[in-house]
């Protein structure tokens, strides 16, 4: 639908990324995207209309990324990126620049913004579990801090 990896493939996207890091002793980054208020846009217009919007999304987002980025389909109207990026204001940058262009850019014919969650890979001693945790909780208080924003999460 989105042209996105699924979760299954993260799998296997997750694990050359750890190795990487371990190798490198380098971090990486994530981010965890949501559209906002997606529901409604489902309740009002139809899935049809839905189904465009995530595929409008997708396609800023994929349009942003650079060649050492994944773009996956987390679940519903979540998305998650994978990116080589190892520094923090360069990870912000990026969640900013993707918040703002979702923001400016009509997806189906309706206006839609995004909440973002961002963290980076802690090298000596993170888990896929635990920084899937962290990225979700930095997702949420996204969400809890009025939505549209990109809030980080590093332990």
């Amino acid at each position: 639908l989105t042209g996105c990896w699924n979760r299954n493939k993260l799998q296997d996207l997750l694990a050359s990324a750890i190795a990487r890091a371990r190798k490198t002793k380098t971090p990486f980054g994530v981010l965890l995207m949501d559209i906002d208020f997606f529901k409604k846009i489902n309740d009002n217009y139809g899935h049809d209309t839905g189904d465009a919007v995530l595929r409008s999304f997708a396609t800023v987002i994929r349009q942003l990324l650079g060649k050492e980025a994944d773009c996956i389909r987390w679940g519903g109207e979540e998305f998650m990126v994978l990116t080589s990026i190892q520094t923090l204001p360069e990870l912000t940058a990026l969640a900013e620049k993707i918040r703002l262009r979702v923001e400016k850019t009509p997806m189906a014919g309706h206006k839609l913004t995004c909440s973002i969650g961002i963290t980076l890979w802690q090298v000596e001693t993170d888990t896929s579990s635990k920084l899937f945790k962290r990225v979700d909780d930095a997702l949420y208080q996204a969400k809890n801090n009025g939505r549209n924003c990109v809030m980080v999460q590093l332990e």
